[in-house]
């Protein structure tokens, strides 16, 4: 490469890179005569020159870049305290304090933004609500949910160990004669009353339940291209996995996402992730020899990490956990956004809150955060898509002619009108005994 092509090629990353990062961007489409088709077998799957437009940073000044394909998935945390405290048997206590309940908040922010950022689906992790046996937990839980079938938004959701009557852990193989979806009477678990396969069914992606009732799949498409969301309720049995296995089979040039209550934990650090028994049980079970699982997203253990682990392909399977339910306000209505960026060969994720924006700003304080920025809570995971779902389909997306990147256009939609509250540094401890007492 020459030093003009270079400085020409450094130029057009420095573009890409203001495109990322601006606040505020807005797109203006190029004439007609300036766009191509996609083309080339590049590794995102368009031309060099294929959709250009010209995009407005924040101070006006415009450029041409390349248009990014990307879609966002919203991922709901364990919800199980939104549920309980907002029942009059905990006295209502969020809408007493601030005029509005955080659950509802999440599902209301994902109607209203469903379409700017181009979120076609929700993932539930589990928990739904935190005592299984208080319907008026589960009417929160079925208000704030009934947002999204309202708005025709469709979502998958499995049950955590607060949602079934019985919630013994996981030890070892021995425990998959106890415990699972297998020993259950599903004319008596709460969760199949108030999410039956008949209310999934009304989700326009969903495709199958087990025979248990508890675990579900959903397909969604984007771009041409068609994506699996595997969802497996606390505890699945052999029987179970043998279903999950059989669904797989049965669709195998789809690229799966597999969501569970548990599977990865926190470390001591509150940073590193850890494995657990369960999780590696569904590794060896599931996950491991079945190319098509790239991604897994589970919840609660408190806190969030990530884990990479190579599969029998030689190929990264992505494990996340997050879970905020420990967190203030029994998670302050954190949840997250995953944003599949084609162009770029990248998922994106941001975990803020719709609900913080909203409260009375008298109430506000310093847990009051919109948007995390930690390493574990805002981070990108480079993927090769072409190359990573070369073993079982053909990488074809549609490449867009124009669009944003949807995570930079969120946050500064999100904190618009808003300032975080200042963060005091906590004074250390004065000696052993400077604790409450």
């Amino acid at each position: 490469m020459t030093n003009d092509d270079e400085r020409g090629a450094g130029r057009v990353a420095d573009r890409r890179a203001v495109l990322r990062n601006a606040v505020g961007l807005s797109l203006l489409p190029l004439g007609a005569g300036m766009l191509s088709g996609c083309g080339a077998d590049q590794a995102g799957g368009a031309s060099a020159d294929a959709g250009r437009v010209l995009v407005a940073d924040a101070n006006g000044a415009q450029f041409a870049a390349l248009a990014t394909t990307s879609f966002a998935i919203a991922v709901l945390p364990d919800t199980q305290f939104y549920s309980r405290y907002a029942t009059a048997a905990e006295n209502n206590q969020f809408l007493r304090k601030y005029g509005s309940e955080p659950f509802s908040a999440q599902t209301q922010w994902i109607v209203d933004n469903a379409t700017a950022a181009n979120i076609p689906f929700v993932i539930h992790l589990g928990d739904v609500v935190d005592q299984v046996g208080k319907p008026d937990q589960w009417k929160v839980a079925d208000a704030a949910m009934k947002k999204l079938e309202d708005a025709k938004i469709p979502y998958s959701i499995l049950a955590g160990n607060h949602d079934v009557l019985l919630d013994y852990e996981y030890r070892g193989a021995w425990d998959q004669a106890s415990g699972t979806d297998a020993q259950r009477d599903p004319k008596a678990e709460p969760y199949l009353q108030w999410f039956p396969a008949s209310r999934a069914a009304q989700q326009t992606t969903f495709r199958e339940r087990d025979g248990s009732g508890f675990h579900e799949y959903h397909t969604f498409t984007q771009f041409g291209v068609t994506f699996m969301v595997l969802s497996l309720s606390w505890r699945i049995s052999d029987a179970g996995i043998a279903w999950a296995r059989d669904v797989i089979r049965r669709n195998p040039t789809l690229p799966v996402i597999l969501s569970n209550h548990q599977l990865l934990n926190i470390d001591a650090d509150a940073v590193s992730p850890l494995e657990t028994e369960y999780g590696k049980m569904l590794w060896e079970k599931l996950i491991r020899d079945n190319d098509q699982i790239f991604m897994t997203l589970n919840g609660h253990h408190h806190g969030a990490a990530h884990l990479t682990k190579t599969n029998d392909f030689g190929n990264p399977v992505e494990e996340m956990v997050v879970d905020y339910q420990m967190a203030y306000q029994g998670g302050n209505a954190l949840m997250r956004l995953y944003e599949f960026d084609f162009t770029n060969n990248k998922i994106d994720v941001m975990s803020f809150s719709p609900w913080v924006v909203q409260k009375p700003s008298n109430t506000l304080n310093q847990f009051d955060r919109a948007v995390l920025t930690e390493a574990n809570e805002q981070f990108s995971i480079a993927i090769n898509f072409k190359k990573r779902f070369a073993g079982f389909t053909k990488w074809k997306p549609a490449m867009a002619s124009s669009g944003a990147p949807i995570l930079p256009a969120v946050k500064s939609r999100l904190l618009a009108n808003y300032t975080d509250p200042v963060v005091m540094p906590p004074a250390p401890p004065r000696d052993v005994d400077d604790y409450p007492k």
